[in-house]
């Protein structure tokens, strides 16, 4: 399959369907679409191409879209916008799609292919650019709130998980944010689901421990436990 990459303005998922929208902000097309003016689309099927390749991916995309989505906010976290991660992992995804054997474990392969990306831009990032993103995160957690106590608990909890390992952070933001089950965390991670439930606890009391061991002032440390924001962020 081939999928030619241009810049983009937008892309979002609409009614089980993927839209892209021009320069303008204003005209939305279906993803396929093929319009040669359209310079500011993300991604195009090349012209003639069937349209099957993309209704496939849907159908294995729609019931994790939303899942994904918040796995991907809380990831992304202060590293670059939730909106750029979705879509760079879709495009891969779709690049590589005809040689994906198991269909089924889409979501396994683009949780992985989130975690490389951020993993990239990591490396590729100022330290005055995370310092940028993460007061950007901020900001946006305060306007999704409307509530900065709230919002600056849960950034300090954000702040707090980097401190975890990879896997640990993965598995709590899959299972405590995303609503994943055990089972789903343990196809994701392969691994056993003991194992995720041994490190879903580990990953708890890491995170525990580093917010009441934090330096900074404890009147500006986190006031709600991790197991509050984190049911408050599965229904944000």
């Amino acid at each position: 399959m081939k999928i030619r990459s241009l810049k983009f303005k937008n892309l979002r998922f609409d009614s089980g369907s993927f839209v892209c929208t021009d320069s303008s902000g204003k005209n939305s097309f279906p993803f396929g679409a093929t319009k040669p003016e359209l310079a500011t689309l993300w991604m195009q099927w090349e012209p003639n191409m069937p349209d099957k390749p993309h209704q496939e991916f849907l159908q294995f995309y729609k019931p994790i879209h939303s899942r994904f989505v918040k796995f991907c906010s809380s990831m992304a976290y202060g590293r670059m916008e939730t909106q750029d991660l979705v879509q760079e992992t879709v495009l891969v995804v779709m690049q590589k799609w005809d040689r994906i054997e198991k269909k089924e474990s889409l979501l396994a392969f683009m949780v992985g292919t989130a975690g490389r990306i951020l993993q990239n831009q990591g490396r590729k990032s100022s330290r005055e650019t995370g310092l940028d993103a993460e007061r950007d995160s901020l900001r946006k957690l305060e306007a999704q709130t409307q509530d900065p106590s709230l919002a600056f608990d849960i950034h300090l909890m954000f702040e707090a998980m980097k401190q975890l390992g990879e896997k640990e952070r993965e598995c709590l933001v899959l299972f405590e944010i995303s609503g994943f089950s055990v089972k789903e965390v343990a196809e994701i991670q392969q691994e056993t689901e003991t194992a995720i439930k041994s490190r879903l606890s580990r990953g708890r009391q890491k995170l525990k421990a580093i917010l009441e061991d934090e330096p900074p002032v404890k009147t500006n440390s986190a006031t709600r436990s991790p197991a509050a924001l984190f049911s408050i962020l599965s229904i944000l």
